[in-house]
């Protein structure tokens, strides 16, 4: 499936004034997150992204996770790769991207 939208994402979220709504239940293994759990909500959000790319069609978007059992500890690591088209003056501007300033160096020889 494409991804063309924050809710092919987290089903049924929106966004409006920058802030994204995603609704109870839309996190994977995260159904109902604790409020003072900041680790549940956050594992939801990762987990949620990572599967929603791995089987979609992203464009200009990779994905990979990798998992570990160390005693009774479940480590979880997530990592994305995106690619950013820098070519539009609009962009840069958004990004607060600057380009490096430029120097010149001048010398004279002594005669």
């Amino acid at each position: 499936m494409p991804i063309n939208s924050i809710s092919d994402v987290f089903p049924g979220a929106t966004i409006s004034s920058f802030a994204i709504t995603i609704p109870s239940g839309a996190l994977v293994s995260c159904r109902h997150p604790v409020s003072s759990d900041p680790n549940e909500i956050m594992f939801g959000i990762l987990e949620t992204m990572h599967r929603a790319v791995a089987s979609g069609v992203p464009e200009n978007v990779r994905t990979f996770a990798s998992a570990n059992l160390v005693g009774s500890t479940f480590l979880r690591g997530y990592g994305f790769d995106v690619d950013l088209n820098f070519s539009g003056a609009a962009v840069l501007e958004d990004l607060n991207v600057k380009p490096e300033p430029t120097t010149t160096t001048t010398t004279t020889e002594a005669p």
